[in-house]
């Protein structure tokens, strides 16, 4: 897990003035906005490139533009700083999920917030790997609920990316002066940018893990790494941020692995107009959502004294399908666990394991809302 300062030269000079710079730039979403105005749109190549398919932003959320804003600025630091000789380990990371992500025509899904919150509120299965994710695509942009991410993070920022990367080489047609990056190993990797002026600058922050890795183990087992020779207090906050929002969006695949149907596309909202042989207003889309309309569970406790309304943290078990008579059936008590009480296959043979998952299934308990007052 890493982080860099986002620093590209064409906007350096704009970016670099302190304080007169927060009053330029007083959200990250305002610096996005003058990447996409200044180099993104002006542009039709870079244009249907960063922003394949012009999509709605729904009400409450930052605008699509952010997204292609952020491709742009991230692989064109990565460019210049391969042409200096300079290149870090998160700018090629940064690169491959950016990669990804354009393979695929720039996905982009939008989380509900109470479903947001209700994946916040989900513990991460101990025995679930990288391996085991069943990705909606191999390189996704999520947008989280803006004030949800506030309270989460305690921080500003628009749009996490996401992206499965098996052993192989990564480039993207289109993008000239981008090198071949190879992958020797399959990896996840996640990444975000992050509105932090204290410094002058907003900053990016990725994080990659092994495929083979198990989830929960991983979210604190690598060791962070920070390329801007920060204070110790601050390096310590960057790592909290990274684990936290690394962990935000696992438990989001993890719920997705077992609730595909969560996912709702958008349709064409307005074709493509032509005037005078030329091209009037671009298609539009409306936003695909995770979630939509997603409510808690309620639960009220009656009229006794009771705890002020809480969340009951929801979790992934197995649960059982088909007849327990059969001869082949295996229950998970039988099984045995490791310290932290999920089941260790590493001690179950292929025989007991495939015997037990024909028999089973993985099950979302969703958490809920304890003392609600409807």
């Amino acid at each position: 897990m890493e982080t860099l300062t986002l620093t590209e030269p064409a906007l350096r000079s704009e970016i670099e003035q302190g304080p007169q710079a927060q009053a330029t730039f007083p959200t990250l979403a305002r610096f996005l906005a003058k990447i996409y105005d200044d180099r993104v749109a002006p542009h039709e190549a870079k244009r249907v490139l960063f922003e394949p398919r012009r999509v709605a932003t729904p009400d409450g959320y930052h605008s699509t533009k952010c997204v292609a804003a952020e491709l742009y600025a991230l692989l064109t630091q990565a460019r210049l700083a391969a042409e200096d000789g300079e290149v870090l380990p998160t700018e090629v990371t940064g690169s491959i999920f950016c990669y990804r992500v354009l393979e695929h025509g720039v996905p982009i899904y939008f989380v509900d917030d109470e479903f947001a919150r209700a994946v916040a509120a989900t513990q991460l299965p101990d025995d679930f790997t990288f391996g085991d994710l069943n990705w909606p695509q191999s390189g996704m942009v999520v947008g989280w609920p803006p004030r949800f991410l506030r309270e989460y993070t305690g921080g500003e920022f628009c749009y996490v990316y996401a992206a499965n990367c098996p052993a192989g080489r990564y480039w993207v047609r289109g993008l000239e002066g981008m090198p071949v990056i190879e992958v020797p190993e399959g990896r996840s990797k996640i990444g975000w940018f992050y509105h932090a002026w204290a410094n002058g600058r907003p900053e990016c922050f990725v994080s990659a893990y092994l495929t083979k890795d198990k989830l929960a183990e991983r979210i604190t087992g690598y060791t962070y790494t920070d390329f801007m020779g920060e204070e110790a207090a601050k390096v310590q906050v960057d790592k909290e941020l990274t684990e936290r929002v690394s962990a935000l969006m696992l438990k989001l695949l993890v719920i997705l692995n077992l609730r595909p149907s969560l996912i709702t596309h958008g349709t064409q909202e307005r074709p493509r107009r032509v005037k005078h042989a030329r091209e009037w207003k671009r298609e539009l889309w409306g936003a695909n959502f995770i979630g939509r309309g997603y409510r808690m569970a309620r639960e009220c406790q009656g009229t006794h004294a009771s705890p002020r309304m809480h969340i009951r943290r929801g979790h992934v078990t197995w649960q059982v399908v088909g007849p327990r008579t059969s001869e082949a059936f295996v229950s998970a008590s039988v099984l045995p666990r490791n310290e932290q009480g999920g089941i260790d296959w590493a001690q179950v043979t292929s025989e007991v394991r495939e015997n037990f998952l024909r028999c089973h299934k993985r099950l979302w308990l969703e958490p809920g809302l304890i003392g609600a007052i409807e």
